[in-house]
């Protein structure tokens, strides 16, 4: 899972349309002692990895979550804006991992969740990645 990740994190903080509308990209979800002036980020979640051997080749099938957190803006707009550059940096892009071969990142799913906070919002999206050892 670990070269997966650095792959997928390489290609969210590359991708300069992206970091243009967010604060940064962490493996974890910044405390509020800690995240001082952030308003926009994407945290990496949940992974759930799957067997994908074939005959010929060991595989896996990741389920890669990320969460996107505005805070200070009523409505969605810009959680959207910064779905949208996410959905625009990996879905069908090509990553590079040592030692093995990636089909393309596929967009899965998105769901936005109510926070209780009306200034802070929440979309959690999944990525699928089929991985073959070379």
């Amino acid at each position: 899972i670990g070269p997966a990740s650095q792959a997928l994190h390489d290609a969210l903080t590359g991708n300069s349309a992206l970091m243009a509308l967010v604060d940064g990209v962490y493996s974890y979800r910044p405390q509020p002692e800690d995240a001082g002036a952030l308003s926009n980020y994407i945290t990496f979640g949940e992974k759930d990895l799957d067997n994908w051997d074939t005959d010929s080749n060991n595989g896996a099938d990741l389920l890669m979550t990320f969460h996107t957190w505005t805070v200070g803006y009523r409505g969605s707009k810009k959680v959207e804006e910064i779905q949208d550059a996410i959905y625009a940096a990996l879905h069908n892009k090509p990553l590079t991992l040592a030692g093995a071969s990636t089909l393309n990142p596929q967009f899965r799913d998105a769901r936005q969740l109510d926070d209780p906070d009306p200034l802070t919002m929440h979309v959690v999206s999944t990525f699928r990645l089929l991985i073959s050892e070379d």
